[in-house]
């Protein structure tokens, strides 16, 4: 048996009994800014498997340093995550280029919670701000975006400019793994992102 807590962008899941203790009256679910004892879960026959890191030898965590640059939220991170990509010959023109960047320092940054920002018309890439990293705001229940290219899918601009709007938090998308090449086909979770997103449109 495992004791979970469901955590929204609203708080945390609780389950109230019914109203009078009545054993088949009608129970409610709300939502708690804190836990306790109703925001506990028992899930009978689910075990949970905790993996050891893998050992590094004093190098990377498994959030660690990728493309080999010790992550950091700051324009001196997206330059050398352009430096890295453009030394491997990667297309950094277009939309889709410039979101090659933006892609790879949101990868690097998701151990801080970092992901993409969805967008589907205007300037994008896979349904992507090209030149935006995002970040959840579960006290507002918002996205707050960050911009890191200035002059997206031409110059590339290195930049670190946060911005004060409060966005949709569904228009947050994880930080997928980032796809081979500008422009080659995305991986399945990020497709299922943005069909989430969507799905909370119609509602």
């Amino acid at each position: 048996m495992t004791m979970v807590r469901i955590r929204t962008a609203h708080g945390y899941l609780s389950a109230q009994p019914p109203l009078g203790g009545e054993p088949n009256g009608q129970a409610t679910l709300q939502y708690r800014a804190t836990v306790g004892a109703w925001e506990e879960f028992d899930i009978e026959g689910l075990e949970v498997v905790v993996e050891p890191p893998p050992e590094s030898g004093g190098g990377t965590t498994p959030e660690g340093d990728w493309l080999g640059i010790p992550p950091a939220k700051n324009a001196e991170y997206v330059a050398a995550v352009k430096a890295h990509l453009e030394a491997q010959g990667a297309n950094l023109s277009g939309p889709c280029g410039a979101f090659c960047i933006s892609e790879n320092v949101a990868y690097g940054l998701r151990g801080t919670g970092a992901g993409t920002f969805f967008k589907d018309s205007g300037n994008n890439c896979r349904e992507r701000s090209t030149d935006i990293v995002a970040y959840k705001d579960l006290q507002y229940g918002c996205a707050r975006i960050v911009d890191v290219l200035g002059d997206s899918g031409n110059l590339n601009t290195p930049m670190w400019g946060e911005r004060s709007e409060e966005e949709d938090i569904n228009r947050w998308m994880p930080a997928a793994y980032p796809a081979p090449s500008p422009g080659a086909a995305a991986r399945t979770a990020r497709d299922e992102s943005s069909i989430a997103y969507r799905a909370s449109k119609k509602r």
